[in-house]
This record gives C-alpha cells, structure tokens and sequence, in this order.
C-alpha cells in the first residue's frame, strides 16, 4: 500500500509543466452486434473529454458520453439512453509543435443503459464494463484551440447472457481546450 501512494505521488508531481485539454465532441455510437444493430440503429451523441494526468506525450484521460435514440420496432415505440465512461491512456505521436498530432490508445469502459417501451411500461436497465481502443487526430486551429477527430472501438461484456450486446464504434468529432498552458519568458 505505501508503493501506491508513493507512485501515486509521484505521479501527481510529474503533471506540474503540461497543460491538459478539455474537449466536447458530437459523434455517433455505432452498435456493432447484429441485434443490437437491427434494434437500436444508431445513436448520436455528445462527449466529454479531460486529460486528468499528462505526462508529455502521454496522457490519461476520462471521457463521459450521452447517446439517445428512439426507434419504432415491431410496432412499439422505444427510447435508448447510453452513458458510457471510458478511462483511456493516450499516447501523442508527432513533435508537441506540429499542427497535426495523431494519437492512440485504450483502456477501461463503463456504460450504464436504459431501454424504455412506453407502449408495456417497461425500462430495462442494464450496466456493464469492457475495454475500448482509440484512434484520433488533434489539428491545431492556435495556440490554445484544437480540431479533434476520435475514434473508439467500445468492447463490453454482457451483464447477463439475455442482454444485448451494446458494444459499438464511437465516431466523434469537436473542440479541444488548451488549459494551464505555461508560457515561456524568452527575451
């Protein structure tokens, strides 16, 4: 346990000289089981993105999403809404000055669903956890301002054998903060 917090302190005093960035992107989360396609379609969204820790080029980031979408199937009216939380380490590719930065990464994944049906008064509910891989590009607009393109392959396990499986492709695209930039004071 005090290697934990040693490393844990460690950690937290390497994050002092990097700025982290703040991102809000809209997307479209793209169910990858046949079912799950057939059922729920597509669902747009908007996500949340913050670099927690950031160490150069690497950093660990959590991302919280929303995705809703309502269908009609076989004749009765249902209504999805996904959260899904992912915890990502993300490693940037190219020289912190260039105006492209490729990334890549993975990590943990959480989602929390409920599926309504107005029409039987029933919503089910549902929680899982997985893993997800990403791919994306920063293209930066100025100093403090970036173009985001992300790409996740969310992989979930089923909570029970029953459920479908909500595991899918999230597409986004958005806006990127630079904060707590440190300036340097060349003369």
């Amino acid at each position: 346990m005090i290697y934990s917090i040693i490393f844990l302190l460690v950690l937290t005093g390497i994050n002092t000289t990097h700025a982290q960035k703040l991102s809000l992107r809209a997307g479209i989360y793209d169910f990858t089981e046949n079912l799950a396609t057939e059922f729920y379609l597509l669902a747009p969204g908007i996500f949340i993105g913050y670099d927690i820790l950031s160490m150069n080029r690497l950093k660990f980031n959590t991302s919280l999403g929303f995705a809703f979408n309502s269908i009609k199937y076989n004749n009765h009216k249902h209504s999805l809404y996904l959260v899904p939380v992912f915890f990502s380490l993300k490693y940037e590719l190219t020289n912190p000055d260039s105006k492209f930065k490729p990334y890549f990464g993975g990590g943990l994944s959480l989602a929390g669903k409920a599926d309504m049906n107005k029409y039987f008064d029933k919503t089910h509910y549902a929680f899982t956890y997985g893993y997800h891989g990403i791919g994306g590009i920063y293209y930066r607009l100025n100093n403090k301002l970036s173009l985001q393109l992300d790409l996740r392959y969310n992989l979930l396990l089923n909570p029970v054998m029953d459920e479908i499986n909500i595991s899918g492709m999230v597409s986004s695209v958005g806006l990127a903060v630079l904060l707590g930039q440190k300036k340097n004071n060349l003369r």
